[in-house]
C-alpha cells in the first residue's frame, strides 16, 4: 500500500473527504509554519507578528533561550493572554527540538 504522505501528494492535489473536494494547498496556512529566523530561533509568522506588537525583536535575541526570558520578563509586568500562549508555544517547541529524551 502506497503511503499518502509523499510529495505528490502534497503538491497541490485534490482529496476527497465526505464527498468534498480539498485542495492540500488550502488546508495549510503558511503564518502558523515555523521558520529558522537565525540562531536557532524557529518561529511562524503569528509568533513573529504577536511578539513585534508586544515590542519584542526575536531577530535580535542570541538563542531561543534569551527569547523566553525577554516574554517572561513582560508577562512578570503585564497580563497578555496572547503572548502568554505564543510563550508556552515557544516553550513547547523548544522542549521537543532541543531536549535530549
Amino acid at each position: 500500500m502506497e503511503s499518502l504522505i509523499n510529495s505528490d501528494f502534497l503538491l497541490g492535489e485534490k482529496m476527497k473527504l465526505n464527498n468534498k473536494d480539498f485542495n492540500i494547498d488550502d488546508l495549510i496556512d503558511e503564518k502558523y509554519m515555523h521558520k529558522d529566523i537565525g540562531n536557532g530561533i524557529f518561529l511562524s509568522e503569528y509568533q513573529i507578528d504577536v511578539l513585534l506588537r508586544n515590542h519584542i525583536d526575536p531577530y535580535s535575541c542570541n538563542s531561543i533561550n534569551e527569547l523566553i526570558f525577554i516574554i517572561d520578563e513582560v508577562l512578570e509586568d503585564e497580563n497578555n493572554e496572547e503572548l502568554d500562549l505564543i510563550s508556552k508555544e515557544i516553550n513547547e517547541f523548544n522542549y521537543y527540538t532541543y531536549t535530549n529524551k
